[in-house]
């Protein structure tokens, strides 16, 4: 048999997606549906334990249907799933930006028409001709794409994509020799959230072929750092990392004296980027809440 490709995504259950005049919300009512599952679990408190697992996917299924935000960080792509299970693949290189417009509120900002193109639609067989021409007239009219995501996801978890999610537009349009629109921090700081960068370390780590991004507050401990990325990679008692000094040359680091000294010298613009690589015996790519898995 072969084998099974892997791929992870981070993942937000959106309540409103909105394409210039066009509008889809999440109708699910997350109080009925916990209520409904309550109701459910004690009715059919006899059946099996496969049943009833069942029945709670079914309903944690209804309670965080579509729309829904999906990124596949390994292929730069963003995916948004419409009520009817239809799927807008965007490239990142079609992005001019992304922005945070409020705590639970992100826009996605399209370069031009031509970029657009390579925007892709899988319509499932339930879109009427109306229905497709509606949702591709107010596409190709629209400069932006913009995203509510739902109350119940940490905002932490969109810090974490939209982190992500903005180095990557900026690192493609410095190659291309565009100009982006401000970063995901810089839009940020100037808003109504009182998150600002100038408080705060970010974290750009190479793990392997993968990079993650992690945001800190400049009063948190080595070892709370430490902890906090040791759970996000799902390994234990990390060793050490390492960054590069002005030469090129790999240091590294154990101590909190270490890091301190490599922040206070070689970070740029608050942004420290260091490597680790663990046991690959160990290491999996886990992101709690944020990353399912995608067989292909």
């Amino acid at each position: 048999m072969g084998r099974t490709k892997i791929t992870p995504v981070m993942q937000l259950y959106l309540s409103t997606l909105q394409i210039e005049d066009y509008e889809e919300k999440n109708i699910n009512s997350v109080n009925n549906c916990e209520e409904n599952y309550n109701n459910s679990n004690t009715s059919n408190s006899n059946t099996n334990n496969s049943n009833s697992t069942n029945n709670v996917n079914k309903r944690f299924k209804k309670r965080y249907g579509p729309p829904k935000f999906r990124y596949k960080y390994l292929e730069a792509k963003i995916i948004l799933y419409l009520l009817q299970n239809c799927q807008i693949y965007i490239p990142l290189q079609t992005l001019r930006g992304i922005e945070k417009l409020q705590e639970k509120i992100m826009r996605l900002i399209f370069k031009d028409d031509d970029n657009k193109r390579l925007v892709e639609f899988i319509w499932d067989e339930s879109y009427t001709r109306g229905k497709k021409t509606v949702i591709l007239d107010n596409f190709n009219k629209a400069s932006s794409i913009t995203l509510v995501v739902h109350q119940d996801v940490p905002e932490k978890e969109i810090d974490i994509a939209g982190l992500h999610i903005d180095y990557l537009i900026n690192k493609m349009s410095t190659n291309d020799g565009i100009r982006t629109t401000p970063s995901w921090g810089y839009r940020w700081t100037f808003n109504h959230n009182p998150f600002n960068i100038n408080e705060h370390y970010i974290i750009k780590l190479h793990t392997g072929n993968d990079i993650r991004i992690f945001l800190f507050k400049k009063l948190q401990s080595y070892k709370e750092i430490k902890s906090s990325i040791e759970t996000t990679l799902n390994v234990r008692n990390i060793k050490n990392f390492k960054y590069k000094d002005e030469i090129g040359e790999f240091i590294i680091i154990t101590t909190p004296h270490e890091l301190e000294t490599a922040f206070k010298y070689h970070s740029k613009n608050n942004k420290l980027e260091l490597w680790y690589t663990g046991d690959e015996g160990i290491f999996h790519n886990n992101m709690k809440d944020l990353i399912d898995f995608d067989s292909e």
